[in-house]
């Protein structure tokens, strides 16, 4: 060695042992690594626009807004190396709508008393504290729900409410999050792509594919940073009244926050909008929707 660089040479090592310790990093662990007994609680928020147009020279839009937010207990019931028991506890309900000047707000959290008072309590009151049952395959997929049945009962006043969470397909779809990153190995390294599709009615009677493209963005020692963008296709038939059917435009982005440490969901949030036009007989409509997601572990 030169002796112009000799004094550096300490510092010269450290930098390369830096590199190859950098470069030897192991890859995110993106495991569920949630044991039978342990449980989590989420806060769990949706808001959603709505609008629709007559297909008619100079119609005016109707809109519609409205706002879900939801208190969850996660209790991990069994486990084996394919498939896991969870409950699935709907601990609070808080629910407002907008359509026009019409609005109405309910949450499970007020008196009973409020109830006589609030056109919403039939329909949303009985869904606190209802308790759903869900078998999770060990790639997080949901693949059976129980619980709820009485909820949806075509009788029940709750029967529309209660079909955005206790419906199986529903509750598949909105709460696959809490228990899996989608991705098909246990761990990956940052700049990792991955795909998962799903399936979900749009509306009554029109069925949606939704395809999403996960990528890890980033990692440290206690989490996996994971970006998600997607869209959406029609599938399968539709009513015949409603005619024919096309999504004029889809998208959905969104961040998943993974806490490889005690291997579960962190956090949240996703974006999703669809155009969808229908001409048929009885309807000739263009439909905008769009909703925002949040989920939150509480810590």
């Amino acid at each position: 060695m030169q002796p112009l660089l000799r004094p550096f040479a300490g510092l010269l090592s450290l930098v390369v042992l830096c590199s190859l310790t950098a470069a030897a990093e192991p890859n995110a662990d993106l495991r569920t690594k949630l044991k039978p007994g342990q449980e989590v609680r989420y806060a769990w928020s949706s808001v959603s626009d709505e609008k629709t147009t007559k297909l008619e020279e100079n119609a005016r839009p109707t809109g519609s807004h409205g706002s879900v937010d939801l208190d969850l207990l996660i209790r991990i019931k069994d486990q084996s190396e394919e498939v896991s028991t969870y409950e699935l506890v709907i601990e609070a309900i808080k629910m407002s709508m907008q359509a026009g000047p019409t609005t109405a707000e309910f949450d499970s959290k007020a008196p009973v008393a409020a109830d006589v008072q609030n056109k919403l309590a039939p329909a949303v009151r009985p869904i606190a504290g209802t308790v759903l049952t869900l078998r999770v395959a060990k790639d997080g997929t949901i693949s059976e729900v129980t619980g709820g049945e009485a909820l949806l009962d075509p009788k029940a006043p709750t029967r529309r409410v209660a079909g955005m969470f206790v419906d199986p397909s529903a509750a598949k779809g909105k709460f696959w999050p809490l228990f899996t990153t989608r991705n098909p190995s246990e761990s990956a390294a940052v700049g990792s792509t991955w795909t998962s599709t799903q399936t979900s009615n749009l509306v009554p009677g029109i069925a949606v594919e939704v395809t999403r493209h996960h990528t890890l963005s980033a990692a440290d020692a206690t989490t996996a940073t994971i970006d998600l963008i997607g869209d959406a296709k029609l599938i399968g038939e539709a009513p015949p009244d409603l005619g024919t059917r096309e999504i004029k435009g889809s998208s959905m982005t969104g961040t998943t926050v993974w806490d490889t440490t005690t291997g579960n969901l962190l956090e949240q949030t996703s974006m999703q909008g669809i155009t969808l036009e229908l001409k048929g007989p009885k309807v000739q409509i263009t439909m905008d929707s769009l909703h925002e997601v949040r989920v939150k572990r509480k810590d």
